[in-house]
């Protein structure tokens, strides 16, 4: 069967440029990031079989304190709930899929649901990416309380999200689909009086 043609969810809505108060050194980037797939994982009771399948078919550890993630250059696996993670895969899509993943879990009593045409992913970069998204969330988005690593199920504005730190200058913004137009023009707004960037 042929894969489902992926369209944005910002089709129509995205313009390319540079806008806000300052238009020579805007000091925020906006840019849709379109991972391969987006996997849901959960595990049984008992998980250690599914750490070690994950990690043979990844490369990385499944991580188990809260709010953490673990990433490689092509991938990542951010914490949702006690024995719940989010796979997000970048590169080719038949890198790691849904079918292989979950045929090696299938012992393990584990599953494997591909929710990539759920969520918009918007990467919020730049030396003031965090002033952006602190106004309007709940949680304390500092690089000493909020870093590298860490990932987080929250609220901004009255849209529910799920932040990734993913590097010093760069946070993921993961949201349902729905909330597509909503997000981009809180960002908007948010990120006007920095002068910001969008990238396509």
């Amino acid at each position: 069967m042929a894969e489902p043609i992926r369209c944005s969810a910002l089709a129509g809505v995205l313009e390319a440029g540079t806008f806000g108060a300052n238009l020579q050194q805007p000091a925020v980037t906006l840019t849709e990031r379109r991972p391969a797939a987006l996997l849901r994982l959960c595990a049984a009771a008992d998980d250690r079989d599914l750490g070690r399948v994950v990690r043979s078919m990844t490369g990385l550890e499944l991580p188990h304190a809260p709010n953490t993630a673990k990433a490689s250059d092509s991938r990542a696996l951010l914490w949702l709930a006690p024995r719940q993670w989010l796979l997000v895969c970048d590169g080719e899509r038949n890198a790691i899929g849904e079918q292989p993943l979950q045929a090696a879990l299938e012992r393990t009593g584990g599953t494997v649901v591909d929710v990539s045409h759920a969520y918009l992913v918007i990467a919020v970069s730049g030396e003031r990416a965090r002033d952006v998204l602190a106004k309007g969330v709940p949680i304390d988005v500092d690089a000493v309380a909020f870093e590298v690593g860490a990932c987080a199920q929250t609220c901004l504005g009255d849209m529910n999200v799920l932040l990734h730190v993913r590097d010093t200058r760069t946070i993921d913004v993961y949201a349902g689909r729905s909330y597509a137009a909503s997000l981009w023009h809180w960002l908007h707004l948010s990120a006007a009086e920095y002068g910001y960037r969008v990238s396509d």
